[in-house]
C-alpha cells in the first residue's frame, strides 16, 4: 500500500487483494506497533481510493538531505578486510549503532527479515568459529556476528532465493556501517556441509526457520596490521551494456 501510494500517479482504485489480506491478518497481529502501522496504511488506501489525498504520514514527500559522505571515493576505497585485530574492546553501544544503521538496507516489501547475533566472550567466539571454515590463521577476533534471516517471511517457490538476497544486503550494509563508525571487519562465509550446519544450529541455538547467511569478524585493526592487495576489476569489465566506460572510470 505504501509503495503504491509512493508512485507518481497511483491508480485509483488499487490494492483490493492486498486490502483483503490485511483485513484477514489485522485481527491476529500481536505487535501493537505493527497493527498501528497497518491500520494507518489501510486508512490511507481507502482514503485514496475514495477520492481523497495521499496521506503524508504513510507516503511522505521526500526531502533533500545531506548524505553525509564528504568524499565517496575515499569512503568506499578505504574499506578493507582485516585479519589482524588489536585487543581493543568492541562495546555494546557501537554494535547497536551499527545495526541501527544497517537496518536501513533495502528489503523486499519492507519485510526486514534479518537477525544478527553477536559473540564477544573469547570462548563464545572460538565456539562459534569452530563451525566456520577459513579462520584458522586469525589470532584474535574481538567480536563476531552471525547473520540469519527469518524464512517464514517468504512464501512460494518464486521466493526461494530471496532470503539469501536479503541476508546478503543486510550483511553488506552492516559491514559499511561498521566501517563508517571506525571499526574493521571480515566477511566469513558459511559454505559448509549440511551436517556441519546442523551442528551449528544446535551449538548456537539457531532455529529451523532461520536461514544462516554468514559470519563477520569485527574489531579494530592492530596498529601496523597488513591488508591483502586485492586489486579491483576495471569498470569496463563489470559494465556489460548501457553506458560508455573506459579503464577504471565511467564515462571518461
Amino acid at each position: 500500500m505504501e509503495k503504491g501510494l509512493a508512485l507518481r500517479e497511483p491508480k485509483k482504485p488499487f490494492g483490493a487483494n492486498v486490502l483483503d489480506r490485511l483485513d484477514m491478518l489485522l485481527p491476529v497481529a500481536d505487535e501493537a506497533e505493527y497493527r498501528s502501522h497497518a491500520t494507518s496504511a489501510r486508512e490511507a488506501l481507502v482514503t485514496w481510493n475514495s477520492g481523497g489525498p495521499i496521506a503524508e504520514e504513510v507516503s511522505p514527500l521526500a526531502t533533500a538531505a545531506d548524505r553525509g559522505i564528504a568524499d565517496a571515493d575515499q569512503f568506499f576505497s578505504s574499506r578493507h578486510s582485516v585479519r589482524d585485530y588489536s585487543d581493543r574492546e568492541v562495546g555494546d553501544d557501537i554494535l547497536v549503532r551499527a545495526v541501527r544503521l544497517a537496518i536501513n538496507a533495502p528489503s523486499v516489501c519492507n519485510r526486514q527479515s534479518w537477525f544478527v547475533r553477536f559473540y564477544r566472550d573469547p570462548e563464545d567466539v572460538r565456539h562459534a568459529l569452530s563451525f566456520q571454515n577459513g579462520n584458522a590463521g586469525i589470532a584474535h577476533v574481538p567480536a563476531l556476528a552471525l547473520v540469519t534471516v527469518d524464512a517464514r517471511l517468504f512464501t512460494g517457490s518464486s521466493e526461494r532465493n530471496q532470503g539469501f538476497i536479503e541476508g546478503g544486503l543486510f550483511a553488506m550494509t552492516l559491514s559499511w556501517a561498521l566501517h563508517a563508525l571506525g571499526l574493521d571487519s571480515l566477511m566469513l562465509n558459511l559454505s559448509i556441509s549440511s551436517q556441519r550446519m546442523k551442528r551449528l544450529r544446535s551449538g548456537l541455538g539457531v532455529a529451523d526457520h532461520e536461514i544462516v547467511i554468514m559470519m563477520m569478524a569485527i574489531g579494530y585493526g592492530r596498529e601496523g596490521h597488513r591488508i591483502a592487495r586485492s586489486p579491483r576489476r576495471p569498470v569496463s569489465e563489470v559494465v556489460l551494456d548501457g553506458i560508455q566506460s573506459e579503464g577504471s572510470g565511467v564515462g571518461s
